[in-house]
């Protein structure tokens, strides 16, 4: 009895050693027929790409050169490839004679598949996989079954050859082997599982029990390997093609950026010589100034913007209305436009904790691209409501209570194919900028824990539904700073690396009665700082650049202030509005932010909010 079940056990191994082989043997033939298929594939898209997918003469070069690499193509002994081409010829001298009908129907037929059959001419076993290129050849591989079962065979006559040593050996040596063998084809069965998953860096290492184990072993573990390194070059020739995709995309901006900055610097430039030229006009001075301002307002808004998509800027959060929001920024953008906007918010509309700048250019891009889908001008219906998101909703947002904004214009509407991909990077319809505005707004969002649709129709318009998390901390109200009231006077420290942003703040510091001292790298201004400590004329405030090329920044020198005096008022600047310590700059130890370029009123309002008791008292 016993002896039966050993057998039984041994017969069992190689059913199951042979169904792996199956398997095994035919995803070595799938995966040399995809690397195939790929290859030819890959032709056609850089033909398509370049834009040079139907022109005839291109594709006849392309197809040449394919076929020229594929005639002499060998996989193993017997392995070939047959390429048909759409009208049923053959293109690389192969013989379908050899096939069956059905077979042959079946490969005619299908896009893709697997079959089996004998050769009509030698009545051999054949394997084949087959598949439609996208020049609309039908290519197939066939080989010898015979071929790749050569292994299966070797290690059938070898297990044969064992069975009856262990029947003759005895029931001990018969439990010993049958272990063993068992062992072997689990480690082998769950080795080709674990491939067959696409994890490979499975290999299997348990001792061969015998030399045909052994070379199944070695087999199969190379067969690992080599897949392993096919997987690193495909992974290489990606990255390589999202290299060459971001350059491309890199040359796009940057042409985009160069043309809006000319004619910002041509703006600028051209009223400062105006005013020059009016210096004794004072109506006409004070228009080319007024003009001059507005032309770095909007090249603030550029590098704003570029600097939240390319930067992902860190959001400084404060506790906000959405109503109030909503009319401010919307009032600003449709000022002197053809358009209105008409607002409805709910009842009881929570507040939310959001970066206003940021939510503001959120608002400011979409109520931008609402006005300009309506050159005539008409009507821009924003709502704001109170909405809760549950486990079974499909937006991509965590359970909890939320503000949807609704944006909603009468305007030429998106074309279908293009609404995937307005949210994209660089895509624009418009005639000019840079695609960025959707793209970083976006961004905005996502980092708010938030989310962006868009539902439209060409002709009828479209609809833009913002999620905003609603917050459960008041709106804080603040009390106005009177700008003519604030008389200043103290010891400033200025320290930034840039010699004119020292000039510009100490004649700013000095229409507000302070007293200012310069130092243009963080070491210089921990020494200054020291030395007036150590003299009895301590310093009020430090303003500091954050970052200072070669040289000591503010994130540095203000850990070593405070160590001279912690209760130093650091405050810190910086044209990187986004950067994380601008955003967090309470933990990095200053007392407020000061973001380029600011104006004079910036820096009263900041001054005043820490200073101005210290000033009176003094």
């Amino acid at each position: 009895m016993i002896t039966v079940i050993t057998f039984s056990i041994l017969f069992a191994g190689v059913l199951i050693i042979d169904q792996i082989l199956y398997r095994l043997n035919k995803h070595i033939l799938e995966l040399r027929m995809n690397d195939i298929m790929l290859r030819i594939d890959e032709a056609h898209d850089i033909l398509k790409d370049a834009g040079l997918a139907n022109v005839q003469a291109y594709r006849d070069s392309a197809r040449k050169e394919l076929i020229s690499k594929f005639i002499g193509y060998k996989f193993g002994k017997t392995g070939f490839i047959y390429i048909i081409n759409e009208k049923g010829q053959a293109l690389t001298g192969g013989n379908t004679s050899i096939i069956p009908y059905d077979n042959l129907k079946k490969i005619s037929t299908e896009k893709s598949g697997f079959t089996e059959f004998k050769s009509l001419t030698n009545g051999k076993s054949k394997f084949s996989f087959f598949d439609t290129s996208k020049f609309q050849w039908k290519i197939f591989l066939i080989m010898d079954k015979k071929e790749l079962y050569e292994q299966r065979n070797l290690y059938i006559l070898a297990v044969s050859l064992i069975g009856i040593l262990v029947l003759i050996s005895g029931l001990g040596v018969s439990y010993l082997l049958a272990a063993r063998f068992s062992r072997q084809t689990i480690e082998i069965l769950n080795c080709v599982k674990n491939v067959a998953k696409n994890d490979l860096s499975s290999k299997i290492n348990i001792q061969p029990i015998t030399d045909e184990y052994g070379e199944l072993q070695l087999g199969i573990n190379s067969m690992i390997d080599e897949l392993r390194e096919r997987e690193i070059e495909r992974e290489k020739a990606l990255e390589e093609f999202g290299k060459h995709q971001k350059f491309e995309s890199l040359g796009i901006l940057a042409g985009g950026i160069a043309h809006d900055f000319n004619n910002l610097l041509t703006a600028i430039r051209g009223n400062v010589q105006l005013a020059q030229m009016y210096k004794h006009d004072s109506e006409e001075l004070k228009h080319c100034l007024s003009d001059t301002e507005h032309a770095t307002v909007r090249a603030m808004d550029l590098t704003r913007q570029l600097l939240t998509f390319a930067k992902g800027g860190t959001p400084v959060k404060t506790t906000a209305s959405i109503p109030e929001l909503l009319q401010s920024t919307v009032t600003f953008i449709l000022r002197g436009s053809k358009s209105k906007c008409e607002f409805a918010f709910a009842e009881k509309l929570r507040p939310v904790d959001i970066d206003t700048t940021q939510i503001s250019q959120v608002i400011d891009n979409l109520v931008i691209n609402a006005n300009q889908s309506m050159p005539n001008g008409g009507i821009i219906n924003i709502r704001a409501e109170n909405a809760y998101i549950n486990e079974t909703s499909t937006l991509p947002l965590e359970k909890g209570e939320y503000i949807k904004i609704t944006i909603t214009d009468h305007g030429t509407g998106i074309l279908k194919q293009n609404i995937p991909k307005i949210f994209d990077p660089f895509f624009t319809t418009k005639h000019s900028g840079t695609g960025l505005g959707l793209a970083t707004s976006y961004a905005i969002l996502k980092r708010h824990g938030g989310h962006i649709s868009v539902e439209s129709e060409v002709g009828i318009g479209s609809t833009f539904y913002v999620y905003l998390p609603a917050s459960i901390n008041a709106v804080k109200v603040k009390a106005l700073l009177d700008s003519m009231s604030y008389a200043g006077g103290g010891r400033i420290l200025v320290m930034d690396d840039q010699e004119s942003i020292r000039a510009l703040l100490g004649k700013m510091l000095a229409l507000m009665n302070y007293e200012a001292e310069f130092a243009n790298d963080g070491q210089k201004a921990v020494d200054i700082f020291a030395e007036a400590k150590k003299s009895g004329k301590p310093f009020d405030a430090v303003i500091m650049d954050l970052t200072v090329p070669g040289a000591m920044g503010g994130k540095e020198a203000v850990k070593v202030l405070r160590e001279i005096d912690p209760d130093v008022i650091a405050f810190v600047t910086s044209g990187y509005s986004n950067d994380p310590v601008m955003a967090q700059y309470k933990e990095y130890g200053f007392k407020g932010r000061l973001d380029k370029p600011f104006k004079i009123q910036d820096l009263k309002n900041l001054l005043k909010s820490f200073l101005n008791n210290k000033t009176n008292e003094s």
